[in-house]
């Protein structure tokens, strides 16, 4: 597990947004110039069909968890994964809507110099129709028990998925390409949990050619072997 994402409140928009946190070791890795998910947000953040990013800063860490690296990104209501497992057939309309944004969020990325590399339904986001209100009468924010750490007693927050939406309401969201770093996380969380997963990179651009450190030749995306979009 990589990184970790809160969903946080910020006072001055009066209005929600997601802070991705990575771990120590992920940070030091950034630093080294390991993980450049910062660099390819930065590029096709612009695009609607891809992760929206406003923000990001480093937050101090606590004993032996080192520093963070947050990227605050836009709140979204899921992912494709999860309205699939929730409705297991899309309606056709559904289908080619996702499919459009989709390839537009890659025809942009593309466009930018950025190649996704691991582009699947639980890395395809859509946007949340919940208010600022609904976000929280949806589910209070609860924390699990105290239990020990490394670093002393701990109290973590408690996974609370957003409602997943109707097929007709799914047809009212825009729907984007996402995590573009090492690790990936879950969207649909007031709390958001991580994936369990190891460090590989998501993107790949094309002016920092990295593909032989970062994949085996068998499992590099087809861009990258032809060397073009």
């Amino acid at each position: 597990m990589n990184s970790s994402t809160r969903l946080a409140y910020d006072t001055t928009a009066n209005d929600f947004g997601a802070i991705k946190a990575l771990k120590g070791h992920s940070t030091e890795f950034r630093k080294r110039g390991r993980i450049w998910e910062l660099e390819a947000l930065q590029r096709v953040a612009a695009s609607s069909h891809c992760l929206h990013l406003p923000n990001e800063f480093t937050h101090p860490g606590k004993g032996s968890a080192g520093h963070h690296f947050c990227l605050v990104t836009s709140v979204y209501g899921g992912d494709v994964k999860s309205l699939w497992v929730q409705h297991q057939n899309f309606p056709l309309p559904l289908s080619k809507r996702i499919l459009l944004h989709t390839l537009r969020g890659i025809a942009y990325a593309h466009s930018k110099g950025v190649i996704h590399t691991d582009l699947e339904h639980d890395n395809i986001f859509f946007t949340s129709l919940l208010s600022r209100h609904g976000i929280l009468a949806s589910d209070p924010s609860r924390r699990n028990p105290l239990e020990a750490s490394l670093d002393g007693v701990v109290s973590s927050a408690v996974a609370q998925p957003f409602p997943i939406p109707s097929l007709d309401d799914a047809m009212k969201c825009e729907y984007l390409i996402a995590d573009f770093g090492s690790g990936t996380y879950q969207s649909s969380s007031v709390a958001f949990v991580s994936l369990s997963r190891s460090l590989i990179h998501r993107a790949q651009l094309f002016d920092k050619p990295k593909e032989a450190e970062a994949t085996a030749l068998p499992l590099r995306a087809p861009e990258v072997l032809l060397l073009r979009p």
